[in-house]
């Protein structure tokens, strides 16, 4: 059997889509940037190794070597099925970040995002600098709030100033 229908397999048969749910703080993690799937973080990756390992083995006695070797070849195939769960989470992360970079450029937008404190801020701003400065009197130049990275910058209607966050913790886009 090819290793896509190996993992598409491991995912339904351990439920992982329900098993990564009870990892939230894993997903979190990764969404923040602390964690990088891309770069193979060790935390992040041996979290999700050792829980593949568990499930893997659960109900397998040590003694049981055919079965034992059995459920460890399985476990790099659910840790395949976690990664992937992780990446389609990051995925639908991005896409929406990259809606809204489109979005502030055009106009003002209300949107939601998690601070790194954990705490849900709700903001209103753009980045498109003419609206900035015809509708609201300011003074900005071109180059004022360009985006860095993962970092989306926008002006702060009520803060009235330039702020940023890191697409990947958007919530909401209203």
């Amino acid at each position: 059997m090819e290793l896509k229908k190996k993992i598409d397999k491991a995912i339904k048969d351990y439920d992982l889509y329900n098993e990564i749910k009870q990892h939230n703080d894993i997903i979190e993690r990764y969404k923040s940037g602390e964690l990088d799937l891309e770069y193979g973080d060790e935390s992040g990756d041996y979290a999700f190794w050792d829980e593949a390992g568990y499930l893997a083995t659960k109900g397998v006695d040590f003694g049981e070597h055919a079965k034992w070797d059995e459920a460890i070849a399985k476990q790099d195939v659910i840790y395949y099925g976690f990664m992937r769960i992780c990446g389609d989470i990051l995925t639908k992360t991005n896409k929406m970040g990259n809606t809204m970079r489109k979005r502030l450029k055009l106009n003002v937008v209300k949107f939601a995002f998690k601070k790194k404190n954990g705490e849900t801020r709700y903001a209103t701003g753009t980045n498109n600098i003419m609206l900035l400065n015809e509708m609201y009197g300011l003074n900005l130049k071109e180059n004022d709030g360009l985006d860095r990275g993962n970092l989306i910058n926008y002006y702060d209607l009520e803060k009235k100033g330039w702020r940023c966050f890191n697409k990947e913790l958007l919530t909401k886009i209203y």
